[in-house]
């Protein structure tokens, strides 16, 4: 049996954790459900052969991308120059990341990053390949106004990268703004929901 509450948060991805982030700073009472045994939705960390291996998104400063177009590797990055912790000592761990329904055979992969990285990668250890379905939702060009509305009616409202940019950023931003929308739902005498702050403080 649930306790009663002002605010009830269904999801506990990067969204809905932004979500109920601003509600506890705005003191609005507030319940998360999460359905499966982890919070983060498609951003986790698994633990191979002694390497953290990041599934979901990867927010690291750079990122190989492959500007000739094949559309096989969509990218890669060297993630222990950035995350040494994340790889034993005097290992190396490279992410890369490809689209589609299916990951393509391991050699064609190789092939890739053997030209991307100027160098052959026979020797590198394949630890795991990690499939993330409806991984980002699509924005194909012109993109437009990728920013929607969080407020449905009816004291609904939604969050997540598809009502924002579909990236990291854009979960925590819909979901900060979500949660600027709450209180003014809650206080119905003055006018209904609207949303606050445009999710500029969604990092902070």
């Amino acid at each position: 049996m649930l306790a009663e509450t002002d605010v009830v948060v269904v999801g506990g991805g990067l969204a809905g954790l932004a979500a109920a982030r601003r509600l506890h700073r705005a003191s609005v009472p507030w319940r998360l459900l999460e359905a499966g045994d982890r919070l983060g939705g498609r951003v986790a960390t698994d633990r191979v052969d002694g390497y953290l291996l990041d599934r979901g998104f990867l927010d690291e400063p750079i990122l190989l991308v492959d500007g000739d177009r094949r559309e096989l590797v969509a990218n890669t990055v060297v993630l222990s120059n950035a995350a040494p912790t994340y790889v034993p000592a005097g290992r190396h761990l490279v992410a890369t990341s490809v689209v589609g329904p299916q990951a393509p055979p391991e050699p064609a992969i190789r092939q890739e990053l053997d030209r991307l990285y100027g160098r052959s990668t026979a020797d590198w250890t394949h630890l795991s390949t990690v499939s993330i379905p409806d991984a980002l939702p699509a924005a194909p060009p012109p993109q437009g106004r990728l920013r929607k509305p969080v407020a449905l009616g009816d004291g609904l409202f939604v969050a997540g990268d598809h009502r924002d940019s579909p990236s990291i950023q854009g979960a925590l931003a819909s979901g900060w703004r979500t949660a600027g929308a709450v209180p003014a739902a809650l206080r119905p005498s003055q006018g209904g929901a609207s949303e606050l702050d445009g999710g500029t403080e969604a990092n902070s």
